[in-house]
């Protein structure tokens, strides 16, 4: 499973998290939109994932796996400021 509630209610994203883990994602966030993410593990996320993230805003821990996910999806995730130089 992609999508994975921790002990400490830490939701975790791993792996390749496909359009059906948005779903399992937007149903575990609607019970606490304060949860936080953890997709240091995460190596692609499908768009209506990025879309839940991007909606709901949760405290991520991060950056994800991917490049590509850190590159281009940076500045439109929530998380800590990002250093413009980088």
């Amino acid at each position: 499973m992609t999508v994975s509630v921790r002990d400490d209610g830490t939701l975790q994203l791993q792996g390749s998290c496909e359009i059906e883990d948005a779903e399992t994602l937007l149903q575990i966030m609607s019970v606490d939109a304060k949860v936080t993410v953890d997709w240091r593990l995460c190596k692609y996320a499908h768009t209506a994932v990025i879309q839940v993230l991007m909606a709901l805003q949760p405290t991520l821990i991060g950056p994800p796996a991917s490049d590509f996910l850190t590159a281009y999806l940076g500045d439109f995730l929530p998380g800590p400021p990002r250093d413009p130089g980088t």
